[in-house]
């Protein structure tokens, strides 16, 4: 029995939201600390679960942009094709 029929959803590391959100990872670090997102602690691990990044993303939306997902352009995190890339496009 695979683990992902337990946890289909990957919990990320900190290397890999920043990534995702185009930042650094000490700032990705920071977010983690101030509560921005909940996070997963694991002794002295942190990680954050896929599905709460993106209601993170989704909360900060501006109004002035909106997220366009291309279903064909996959992000690839340690070879997994984890979240769909985000185009931020500006409203006319």
């Amino acid at each position: 029995m695979s683990l992902e029929n337990h946890f289909p959803e990957p919990l990320l590391k900190a290397s890999q939201v920043a990534k995702i959100l185009n930042i650094s990872r000490a700032f990705a670090y920071q977010l983690m600390q101030k509560g921005e997102f909940p996070i997963v602690r694991i002794r002295g691990a942190v990680r954050v679960k896929l599905e709460d990044l993106k209601r993170y993303i989704e909360a900060k939306r501006s109004s002035q942009a909106y997220v366009v997902y291309n279903e064909s352009d996959h992000l690839h995190l340690n070879n997994l094709a984890i979240l769909p890339f985000l185009t931020l496009v500006s409203r006319s």
